[in-house]
């Protein structure tokens, strides 16, 4: 009853979009990692959406993101849960990487891309992202994020949010989330670089804009880049 009042706060603010449930290929948020994982999932999930429907007209729902592990299970829940994926209105995903290069790879930072070829016609937003290298400092950090946005604007993702809000939430036995905050400094700085020189949404902008993405992706790694596409055409191709 508290969650459901609270859905009706945030649609009375305007917003309408809900991921649901959070990475549940993993055992500590939902169900587990396994085929039969996924398909209890996807019955659920396919039972519960229309419910959510009728209880928050309007409302509309992602698909979750997955969580990395290393047997890859994400990529079998995408397949194996079509049917309630079709149910939303589109897709979330997570991109984290270290080092720096990582950023660029199918691996980590661009594993969004397994779902933009499973998926093309759902958009996708990037629920969360970061670079989780402790030793990477927050100048270095923000140019990656600015080249992130830009190679998953290419992409064809509808938009990204950067994990951790500093203070939002904090477990001192986690390491990793310490590492991750995206703190108010960075966020102005971010803010102030999209304000001053955008990320356009038209292609052909997008396309011209990536000489100057390559300058920024090498003073964010500090060398040249090492995806395939030597850092001139991060939007256009597979890695």
């Amino acid at each position: 009853r508290t969650l459901g009042q609270q859905i009706h706060n945030i649609m009375d603010l305007g917003y309408d979009t809900f991921e649901l449930l959070n990475e549940p290929n993993l055992v500590h948020e939902g169900w587990g990692p396994t085929v039969e994982d996924a398909w209890q999932f996807n019955c659920w999930a396919c039972e519960t959406i229309p419910l959510l429907r009728e209880r928050y007209p309007g409302v509309k729902l992602l698909w979750p993101a997955m969580g990395y592990d290393l047997e890859g299970s994400d990529l079998w829940w995408w397949g194996r849960c079509k049917k309630s994926i079709r149910f939303c209105d589109g897709l979330a995903g997570h991109a984290y990487w270290q080092p720096a290069e990582e950023m660029f790879t199918l691996r980590w930072g661009r594993r969004y891309w397994y779902l933009r070829d499973i998926y093309p016609g759902m958009p996708l937003w990037i629920t969360e992202a970061g670079n989780t290298d402790p030793n990477t400092s927050k100048a270095k950090k923000v140019w990656q994020y600015i080249g992130f946005c830009e190679m998953a604007e290419l992409d064809g993702v509808k938009g990204v949010a950067f994990w951790l809000l500093e203070g939002s939430r904090v477990d001192p036995d986690w390491e990793a989330e310490q590492n991750c905050f995206f703190d108010e400094e960075m966020a102005e700085a971010l803010g102030r670089y999209i304000r001053e020189r955008g990320i356009s949404s038209n292609p052909a902008s997008s396309r011209a804009c990536t000489k100057g993405f390559e300058r920024r992706c090498q003073q964010a790694m500090g060398k040249k880049c090492r995806c395939a596409c030597g850092g001139t055409n991060h939007g256009r191709r597979a890695l």
